[in-house]
């Protein structure tokens, strides 16, 4: 429902508003208020997702619904343009939350290695503990130069550009971000021991790797570990 208290030309024609679907249920009604119902022959059905319910994930569906011609986002038959700038933006920042929190990771476990003390000899000496860290380092580089490469394109591109060429080079650098989180995750659960059941701080980072990191999952303990 959507409040129109704000607009009163609108009640007589002579001024179009475009207001959000909204719902009343636990708010105060002001008084000599209108509420409209703004959703005819729109349907949604909620999809259950393996992440949380709160993101709102719905099948939405149109059943003969006219929308006025001045509500036209961009150019007409150009709406796909318009949906993938909305994704470039949104899978944009999930990559750089997935792939500054990789790094974390490595960061992490290179100052354990080097603080631990096994047979005498610091955990970082250890030649199976160097190729593990090796391996982390060459999982995540070659993902911080791709996102890099693709930053400074978006630098450089406009708008319409950036919908246009760079949505299959992000599309791409998710699932690989991803797969790069995971491995790291992996070798870390490998080298924490331990540690890595519970949640460990260690310089104000907070990681738990006691579960399979999905995509969702893993953007929500990043958020939660930097307060993102």
């Amino acid at each position: 429902m959507a409040n129109i208290t704000s607009y009163p030309e609108s009640r007589n024609g002579s001024r179009m508003v475009n207001l959000p679907i909204i719902s009343s249920l636990g708010a105060r009604q002001a008084e000599d208020s209108l509420f409209f119902l703004l959703s005819e022959g729109v349907t949604t059905k909620t999809i259950k997702t393996s992440y949380s319910a709160t993101a709102g994930t719905a099948y939405v569906q149109f059943d003969k619904v006219m929308v006025p011609v001045d509500h036209l986002f961009g150019e007409e038959h150009q709406g796909f343009t318009v949906i993938m700038s909305t994704f470039i933006n949104e899978r944009f920042a999930m990559i750089c939350g997935s792939i500054r929190g990789t790094r974390g990771i490595v960061e992490g476990c290179l100052k354990w290695c080097d603080q631990r003390i096994v047979f005498k000899r610091r955990l970082v000496d250890q030649p199976a503990i160097q190729s593990k860290l090796a391996k982390m380092i060459a999982s995540v580089e070659p993902a911080q130069a791709w996102l890099e490469q693709i930053t400074e394109q978006m630098v450089k591109m406009s708008y319409t550009e950036q919908a246009t060429h760079l949505g299959g080079h992000l599309a791409l650098l998710k699932p690989f971000t991803n797969r790069v989180a995971h491995e790291v995750a992996d070798e870390a659960v490998n080298i924490l021991g331990g540690s890595a059941l519970i949640q460990l701080v260690l310089e104000g980072v907070l990681r738990s790797f006691s579960e399979p990191i999905s995509p969702m999952q893993y953007w929500v303990v990043l958020r939660r570990s930097y307060q993102i």
